[in-house]
Formats: C-alpha cells, sequence, structure tokens
C-alpha cells in the first residue's frame, strides 16, 4: 500500500473507527446498537456503497465481546465501552451477487 492508499484510510471519517485501550473501547462513527449484552455489543455503522458493475450498499456492523460489557457514554455517533474486553470483530453482510 502506497502513501496516498494509506491517508485515505486515516481520513475516512465514514468508516468504523475502533480505539481499544486497557478495560474500554471507543467505537466511532456508529449508526445505532444493533444486539446489547453483558457479553457482546453489537452497532452499525451504516451502509457502504460498493462500487462496480452493480452498485449496492451493505451494512457495516462491529461487535465487541468480553465480560461484564456496559455502555458508559454515547454522545454524536461515538460509544464508549466499559469491561473486559476480549476482542473487536468488523463484520459487513455479504455481497448478494
Amino acid at each position: 500500500m502506497n502513501i496516498l492508499e494509506e491517508m485515505r484510510r486515516d481520513l475516512d471519517f465514514t468508516g468504523p473507527r475502533v480505539i481499544i485501550t486497557d478495560g474500554q473501547v471507543l467505537l466511532e462513527n456508529v449508526s445505532g446498537i444493533v444486539m446489547l449484552s453483558e457479553n457482546a455489543i453489537t452497532v452499525s455503522h451504516g451502509l457502504k456503497h460498493c462500487s462496480g458493475l452493480q452498485k449496492t450498499a451493505r451494512p457495516r456492523y462491529t461487535t465487541v465481546t468480553g465480560k461484564h460489557l456496559v455502555i458508559r457514554e454515547i454522545y454524536e455517533g461515538r460509544l464508549l465501552i466499559g469491561g473486559s474486553i476480549e476482542k473487536a470483530e468488523f463484520l459487513q453482510s455479504p455481497d448478494p451477487y
């Protein structure tokens, strides 16, 4: 990957961003909470528009798993999650074609 591609990714303010520190996760560009439990939280980041012959929009999600998860703060598309964090996964619905 060249420097221009790296800069595009760093400056993409519409995509999901996850910052993990000791005992908390900051999720940015959150459009809604999909699933909430003590051991997993899944959020939606809206739609990603794909290019190609068929231009479709596919939803993007992030799932944070761990133990004793709590939402500490919700503010303008940001979500701060606390607890014992095990992992964060990026998910996207499969291409229908």
